[in-house]
């Protein structure tokens, strides 16, 4: 099981009441790449408003009067993107990222 190996960077662009926007590239030994993608992104953006709501910092847009938006907490959902926008193929291994405040809209 030597050589096994999973890099990743990701890094949040923008934010908006309901979404953060960012853009995340790695590679990995595995094949795993993408769902390691989706759930570290997913972690990351809920610690980064948990931080946020402990600091007080009342002009983040996933907190509203001094409380977080709720539904957050639980609903929080990342989709991976080509750098194009396009929807995934194969092992891409870069491209863009939504995190829904609120889950995926369908």
């Amino acid at each position: 099981m030597s050589g096994e190996k999973l890099e990743l960077e990701f890094e949040i662009t923008s934010w908006t009441d309901d979404v953060a926007e960012g853009t995340w590239h790695g590679n990995d030994t595995n094949g795993w790449l993408q769902p390691m993608a989706v759930v570290s992104i997913e972690k990351w953006v809920v610690l980064l408003v948990e931080k946020a709501f402990d600091d007080e910092d009342a002009a983040h847009p996933w907190i509203k009067e001094g409380r977080l938006k709720l539904d957050f907490v639980v609903d929080t959902r990342v989709e991976l993107y080509c750098e194009d926008g396009r929807a995934l193929e194969g092992d891409t291994s870069s491209g863009l990222f939504v995190a829904y405040r609120a889950g995926i809209p369908r």
